[in-house]
């Protein structure tokens, strides 16, 4: 087994913490392949761009923060992408494997898909969720040791989305690994950011 990510964001319209949420999440795929190379990859980050090319891995992870459509397509520079458009990447190489996406974004539940692809075996999902179907951010003290491989200004704040903030403290609790992921939807954090945010975790999971 081998997993290799893909860490996508758009600070595009009004937007001001989704390129410190996907660096959050690069740092933390940074540090899990530091600590075992033999199955992880060094994670690709995608700041305000979209990736063109996925390479083979037994695991592959995607995450988005940004924008997207009612629809659940995300948007990238002005353009929107479906889940289709990264299902098909995937299937080009041909190999079987298995999907996760972590999608922050309004109207996440819409990306999901139940459409069979014939070399993906399992698609998971960890999707941001409210009330009214909106993502949120927030300004929280900033911690130089969360972003220790990426290249962020010093200061005293920052922007992030509520729902990649308290994923991000549920998986670097050491926990978990990326077989089990699927527990994370159980963590008492969630009851908390519900109350306090209006913010929750919806998990799916589509086996062929």
């Amino acid at each position: 087994m081998n997993i290799k990510s893909y860490v996508l964001s758009d600070n595009g319209n009004n937007l001001f913490g989704t390129n410190n949420d996907a660096r959050l999440i690069y740092n933390l795929f940074y540090r899990f392949y530091l600590k075992n190379k033999n199955l992880w990859n060094v994670p690709e980050l995608f700041l305000n761009n979209v990736v063109k090319n996925i390479k083979y891995a037994s695991i592959i992870i995607i995450y988005f923060s940004g924008h997207s459509k009612k629809n659940g397509d995300i948007i990238i520079l002005n353009n929107s992408y479906s889940i289709d458009y990264f299902l098909n990447l995937i299937n080009l190489n041909k190999k079987y494997c298995n999907v996760i996406f972590i999608i922050d974004t309004c109207y996440g539940d819409k990306f999901i898909t139940k459409k069979k692809y014939k070399f993906i075996d399992r698609v998971e999902y960890f999707i941001s969720m409210s009330d009214s179907n909106k993502s949120k951010e927030f300004l929280i003290d900033y911690n130089k040791d969360d972003y220790k491989y990426t290249n962020n200004k010093t200061t005293t704040k920052i922007v992030n989305g509520i729902f990649t903030y308290y994923f991000y403290k549920v998986l670097s609790s050491k926990k978990y690994d990326v077989n089990n992921w699927f527990k994370i939807k159980n963590s008492n954090i969630w009851k908390y950011v519900k109350i306090q945010f209006n913010q929750e975790l919806f998990y799916f999971s589509n086996t062929n």
